[in-house]
């Protein structure tokens, strides 16, 4: 997905999330899916940032050891101007995927677990 700005609402007070304990395997994981992302270009480390939010490692419900990062952003999302929506830019995805051939290509984003497209619930007009 190509990046989008995010406009913060005029008197918008930062807040960041206190730290919290993990499992040693939730941290474990976290850990392997922050990087893969970093790496991927989907994340990159802000150390100056006056945002943060809680994350929650939580266990996908068919499947045994899986899990997926959930970021708790109530307060953040409160803070925004709404904007009408994202979609992936499929120019920026093909791009990435233009040295693979076939399967190859089917396999990195299946394992990637960031490539989904959602849609629209209700039809919204920009002021």
């Amino acid at each position: 997905m190509t990046p989008f700005a995010v406009n913060f609402k005029r008197h918008a007070i930062p807040k960041c999330d206190k730290a919290r304990r993990y499992f040693l395997k939730h941290r474990k994981f976290m850990r392997e899916h922050i990087y893969m992302l970093v790496r991927m270009g989907c994340l990159k480390w802000n150390p100056h940032s006056q945002w943060s939010s809680a994350v929650m490692i939580v266990a996908k419900p068919a499947s045994r050891g899986e899990y997926r990062v959930i970021v708790h952003c109530k307060y953040v999302d409160s803070e925004v101007i709404p904007t009408a929506g994202c979609l992936p830019n499929l120019a920026l995805i093909l791009q990435h995927l233009a040295g693979l051939i076939g399967l190859d290509a089917w396999k990195h984003l299946k394992d990637s677990g960031n490539f989904h497209v959602q849609k629209p619930l209700k039809k919204c007009t920009l002021r």
